[in-house]
């Protein structure tokens, strides 16, 4: 009778292992965090981390930007750029850019077009180039 106990575990655990197995590799993952978007478009280009230069294309980008200390150019073109984290500089350069940070002692500067300038936090510097600019949905 011990002999049987014995291949009944025996027989219990090898099909337990390849329910396990077969599990494993057919199931989609529990959690998967969505694709990084700036201003309802998906971003072409982003980083998370600490003191780095991002430095977008002559095309129309999309950055995303987590993190500090962070100097983001967007490069020419019509770019939409958004920035969490603390004393990062945005240069949104040429075109009609939006760029939007969020966290404390922010600076958005614009540059040659019509520039959209948000912050969310008053210590935060807004300053827009040549053209139509709005900060904060003011004129600048």
């Amino acid at each position: 009778m011990l002999k049987g106990h014995r291949l009944t575990f025996g027989a219990c655990f090898a099909a337990l292992l390849v329910l396990l197995g077969a599990g494993a590799a057919s199931a989609a993952p529990v959690y998967q965090e969505d694709a990084p978007t700036c201003h309802g478009a998906a971003a072409t280009i982003v980083h998370v981390g600490y003191d780095t230069t991002v430095v977008g294309t002559d095309a129309d980008d999309v950055i995303v930007v987590d993190g500090g200390w962070n100097n983001i150019h967007g490069g020419a073109g019509d770019d939409k750029i958004c920035v969490s984290g603390h004393f990062n500089a945005v240069y949104a350069e040429e075109g009609d850019d939006v760029a939007s940070a969020g966290g404390l002692y922010n600076n958005v500067y614009g540059g040659d077009g019509d520039d959209t300038l948000d912050v969310d936090d008053g210590s935060s510097f807004m300053q827009g180039g040549s053209g139509d600019n709005t900060c904060n949905d003011s004129p600048c």
